[in-house]
Formats: C-alpha cells, sequence, structure tokens
C-alpha cells in the first residue's frame, strides 16, 4: 500500500523527535548528534531525481528509473546531454534511452492496462502548469492510488481518477508511457502476469504530444503539487 506522507504528521514527528530532553546539549556541547537529520526536501525527493531546468522533466525522469531502479550511476545531466536544449517529446527521450544502450519502448495503453504496469514508467501529463510534462509512475496501490515521483516536486500520491484526468489523452481512453527495460534485466515482462492485456500499441514514430486541455478535475487542487 502506498501512503502519502502529510505536513501535519511529518511536523508531529519532528515535534516527537525533538522532546525538552532531545535537544539539550550534553556537557560538551555535543550536537553531532543531529548531523545525520534529513531536510524537508531530501524526505520529499527520496528515490527521485529532481530537475534542474524548467524544461528537464524527462531527463530527470529517465535519471530516476536508471538510477534508483537499475543502480546506475547516472545524472539528469548525462541524459541532457544526449537532448535537445529544449524540452524534449517522448519519441527523443525513448532515443536517448536508446543510446545508452538500454530498451525503452513507447507504449500507447488504456486506463485498464495501465493498473498491470510489470515495470516503473514515465508517462506524460497535463497540469495546470503545463501541458507537456513527465513523471515516473512508481507503483499503483490496491487502495486505488498512484504514487508518482515528479521531478519538479518529489513524491506525489494521487487516486487513480485524478491521474487519469491528467494522463488520458484528449477525448481518448488511451495514454501513452515510455517503459525502461534494462539491458540486466531484458527478460522482465511490461505487464504482471496476471491479465496480462493485449493489443498493446507500440509507439515507433515521433508524436507530438502538446496538448492542450481546457479543464482538469478540481481534485488536482488539493493534492501536493505546489
Amino acid at each position: 500500500m502506498i501512503f502519502r506522507i502529510q505536513k501535519a504528521s511529518l511536523l508531529a514527528l519532528v515535534f516527537l523527535g525533538f522532546g525538552c530532553s532531545s535537544i539539550m546539549p550534553n556537557e560538551n556541547n555535543d550536537f553531532r548528534r543531529f548531523e545525520n537529520m534529513r531536510s524537508w526536501k531530501e524526505m520529499r525527493y527520496e528515490g527521485v531525481v529532481e530537475q534542474s531546468l524548467e524544461y528537464s522533466c524527462g531527463a530527470a525522469s529517465i535519471a530516476t528509473i536508471l538510477r534508483f531502479y537499475y543502480g546506475q550511476d547516472i545524472t539528469e545531466a548525462d541524459i541532457e546531454k544526449l537532448l535537445p536544449k529544449k524540452r524534449a517529446t517522448f519519441f527523443e527521450l525513448k532515443e536517448a534511452v536508446n543510446e545508452l544502450s538500454e530498451k525503452a519502448i513507447g507504449l500507447y495503453i488504456s486506463k485498464s492496462q495501465i493498473v498491470h504496469l510489470n515495470l516503473p514508467a514515465i508517462a506524460h501529463i497535463v497540469t495546470p502548469f503545463s501541458n507537456n510534462h513527465f513523471v515516473v509512475i512508481r507503483g499503483i496501490g490496491a487502495d486505488n492510488t498512484v504514487l508518482l515521483g515528479d521531478p519538479s516536486v518529489g513524491n506525489v500520491r494521487v487516486d487513480l481518477e485524478t491521474f487519469y484526468d491528467m494522463w488520458l489523452m484528449e477525448k481518448e481512453d488511451k495514454g501513452k508511457v515510455l517503459i525502461i527495460q534494462s539491458k540486466n534485466d531484458v527478460d522482465a515482462t511490461y505487464f504482471s502476469k496476471a491479465e496480462s492485456p493485449m493489443n498493446v500499441t507500440e509507439l515507433v514514430a515521433p508524436t507530438h504530444f502538446d496538448r492542450v486541455r481546457n479543464s482538469v478535475s478540481h481534485r488536482w487542487h488539493s493534492l501536493m503539487y505546489h
């Protein structure tokens, strides 16, 4: 099950951890016990590569998967070198991964298919702030929530319907994902064995992804993107 860490809960943990006896230095004024404390940002971005440029969400998403799922010593900057100096398209991200000798496949899949993904995937979404944003689908819980690794804000949990609002193409029941398969894991299946979906369309040519949506569900505004 996936849990979203609420700010209030984190604050409670912080204050619990900083009881009166905890913050008092010893006779040598030794505060070294706090040296390993993590910042809010570190916790927020745990397992996610933060984008350093306004347009580098795609590169950061690739780096997130290669670094934290496949253990590669790779950075957002390494990926950016393989991309044009602008916001990359879905196809350009795919080509960049292939240049790294990894296997990337773009798929056009439905709502019923995405819940059976067996590997982390990069999703193209529309938000109130961008009509061309990439995030990593880190997991889909039994409680119908999706854990996203968003390069712009870190880890965020959303309900499935809210995710569909952002992900599905206009007037369609499908969206696009980029799956990265490590060369060391070539036998992994894209989807879970149970109810493995058929009729999955592979994207083999450049696709224009600049979409403009007139409205996005109001549920978006209750999330942690800010």
